[in-house]
């Protein structure tokens, strides 16, 4: 108890704070004898409490509340749901902020917490998964039960789809490589070659804007909008809300790559970027199954067959 009320008396004397050498061995040893001390207590001790999440949960709400009152046009909604989505995005920029402060300069997350947030995220994830789920149980329940006003078929006649093979494929090669790349990026980092992995998450940053390009290309080509029966609330739910994913992990890959250039990372200190490359790769897969079952077995008579 002695020791540790000494590094009180040392931190009033600014000279010495600077420039004493005793003062920093006389911390390491106090910080040393803390840790060796509550090694039997449970690492979480170690991590402050945070209020980001609730704010975020409350600013979600609150997304999500406006923008369904956006849909059914009630007045002053559209800038209520904008707002709320702003707030949003400070507030996880500020988490960001701090997870990366409690890492990075206070050195909080061993090795048994960062397997935690690995878990977290994959539980994450899974909420994502049945997410997409029910989106395609929509779809699959249209595409498999056509109706007869539509003419036996899952698009309704007359409606003018998108070529497979254009615009949508492209999107997916772009896709596709971008993952490819980032993988590069994730390698390198762990073979120690800085230049190279910045160089290849820049790349594939900007693939993933080009692959977003592409998507906005589209829609404003579309001829057919969201209230053009079953075939575009599910088109538009699938690719929407994937689009909106594919942001998402933009900005997460954009914060990770500004990490990357400032020296955040090491060869085994790197779970940021993993992460973002994680979800990068679920984004993929998730256009995938989209690409196929929306893009091509729905447009070429696929449907058909199932129709009999």
């Amino acid at each position: 108890m002695h020791n540790k009320m000494n590094i009180f008396n040392i931190i009033n004397t600014k000279t010495k704070y600077f420039n004493n050498l005793q003062y920093w061995e006389e911390y390491v040893k106090l910080d040393t004898q803390f840790v060796r001390d509550r090694r039997y207590y449970h690492y979480y001790n170690e991590i402050p409490y945070t209020r980001w999440p609730t704010y975020i949960c409350i600013s979600l709400f609150y997304v999500m509340f406006y923008g369904v009152l956006a849909f059914n046009k009630y007045e002053y909604t559209s800038i209520l749901a904008i707002t709320s989505l702003v707030t949003m995005i400070f507030w996880v920029a500020m988490w960001f902020i701090d997870l990366i402060n409690e890492s990075l300069i206070f050195g909080k997350y061993n090795r048994k917490l960062r397997s935690v947030i690995v878990a977290g995220f994959m539980i994450f994830l899974t909420s994502e998964v049945l997410l997409f789920g029910g989106f395609f149980w929509a779809f699959f329940d249209r595409f498999f039960h056509v109706s007869a006003i539509t003419g036996g078929s899952s698009i309704p006649i007359g409606l003018e789809v998108l070529v497979w093979y254009k615009k949508p494929l492209y999107a997916t090669l772009i896709l596709l490589f971008s993952a490819i790349v980032f993988n590069g990026a994730s390698y390198c980092m762990k073979w120690g070659s800085w230049t190279y992995a910045v160089a290849y998450s820049a790349f594939g940053l900007f693939l993933g804007y080009i692959f977003l390009f592409i998507q906005v290309s589209e829609y404003k080509h579309l001829a057919f909008s969201m209230s053009d029966g079953v075939y575009g609330s599910c088109f538009y739910l699938l690719t929407g809300f994937h689009g909106f994913h594919v942001l998402v992990g933009m900005i997460f890959l954009n914060i990770q790559h500004e990490r990357l250039v400032s020296w955040h990372f090491s060869r085994e200190r790197h779970l940021g970027y993993s992460l973002a490359m994680i979800y990068w790769h679920f984004v993929d897969i998730i256009w995938i199954f989209l690409f196929f079952f929306v893009y091509v077995f729905n447009n070429i008579g696929f449907q058909y067959y199932f129709a009999i």
